[in-house]
């Protein structure tokens, strides 16, 4: 063999055995931060995603809907004070406390004399609850699904503080005067025709899947 030939031979051993150590070396990195990474860490160079639950998010949600966390005490009097009205929550993601209750402090309330179909109907309206920050309940006779689910999705994203409440013409009636609002019809809401004097005002207001309860 050649001197050329054994000195490529060679350089080419060596080659191959550097890569082996490199490769060994490697492994051992690798085996030895995944023993030391908990579980559920991101891999190197990744950052970790700021994921947040569903639970979470509703309880960021409660925090904002009300001034303080109430007790059952408080929830109690509240359904004592007042006659139960024959509204109810247009979905169960506005419950954000136990038992399926929602609660909001010092609302205005919109009372629809009409369902209400798209979530463009009610933009002017909620555009200057959120700038004002002032909690908001939506009372109708029906909510079509996707209007309640974007109501859902910006109270627990903590958008706006807002409650949506479907029921019988009496019981909205009913709500109107214990609250000083005026019933809207569809079609001022549609022409963004909505005076702030129309929205009624309440002190609370206490909701589950089947009754409403207003301390006016």
């Amino acid at each position: 063999m050649s001197e050329t030939v054994r000195g490529v031979v060679i350089i080419l051993v060596v080659g191959v055995v550097i890569l082996l150590i490199a490769a060994l070396a490697d492994r051992r990195s690798r085996l030895r931060l995944q023993r030391e990474r908990p579980a559920g860490a991101p891999e190197d160079g990744i950052p970790a995603p700021d994921y947040i639950t569903d639970e979470q998010l509703a309880a960021s949600a409660h925090l904002l809907r009300t001034d303080e966390v109430p007790d059952e005490r408080a929830l109690a009097a509240i359904e004592q004070a007042a006659a139960p009205l024959n509204l109810r929550l247009a979905s169960d993601g506005f419950a954000t406390l136990a038992r399926g209750r929602a609660l909001l402090t010092h609302p205005r309330v919109l009372v629809c004399r009409d369902g209400v179909e798209t979530t463009r109907e009610l933009l002017g309206v909620l555009r200057r609850a959120a700038a004002a920050s002032v909690p908001l309940v939506v009372a109708a006779p029906t909510l079509s699904a996707e209007v309640a689910d974007t109501l859902v999705a910006n109270a627990r994203a903590g958008t706006l503080a807002v409650v949506a409440l479907t029921g019988s013409d009496d019981a909205l009636s009913q709500l109107a005067i214990q609250v000083g609002a005026v019933r809207v019809a569809r079609t001022d809401l549609q022409a963004d025709d909505v005076p702030d004097e129309y929205l009624g005002q309440a002190v609370r207001l206490l909701a589950d899947a089947r009754h409403a309860w207003i301390d006016a």
